[in-house]
C-alpha cells in the first residue's frame, strides 16, 4: 500500500481538531464583524449628532451651553467667556461638545 502511493485519511482526531480550527476561524470573523458594524452605527450616531448641533439656532446652543454650566459643568466652566459666547479653553470646549453630542437627539 505504501509502494503503490496510497494515502490514508485523517484520524478522528485530527478531523476534529481541524473543525474546531474551523470554528475558531468562524467565530473571529463574526466577532471581528460586529465590532466593526458597532464602530460604524457608533461613528455615523456621533455624525447625526453633529449635524444636530450645527443646525441648532445659536440661541439654542447658549441655552444648552447655560444648562450645561450649571449642571455638568458646574465648577468646571471658569472659562466662559460671555462676550464671545464660547468656552476660552480648548479641552473645556472638547468636555461641552461631548455632553452635548449625548444631549442632542442625532
Amino acid at each position: 500500500m505504501f509502494e503503490s502511493g496510497a494515502a490514508i485519511g485523517p484520524s478522528a482526531f485530527e478531523a476534529e481538531l481541524k473543525a474546531q480550527a474551523q470554528a475558531a476561524a468562524e467565530a473571529k470573523k463574526r466577532a471581528e464583524a460586529a465590532q466593526r458594524a458597532k464602530a460604524k452605527a457608533e461613528r455615523e450616531a456621533k455624525e447625526r449628532a453633529n449635524a444636530a448641533i450645527l443646525a441648532l439656532p445659536p440661541a439654542a446652543l447658549l441655552a444648552l451651553a447655560c444648562v450645561y454650566r450649571q449642571g455638568e459643568g458646574a465648577g468646571r466652566s471658569a472659562s466662559w467667556d460671555d462676550k464671545k459666547g464660547d468656552f476660552r479653553e480648548a479641552m473645556e470646549r472638547l468636555q461641552f461638545k461631548v455632553w452635548l453630542q449625548k444631549q442632542v437627539p442625532g
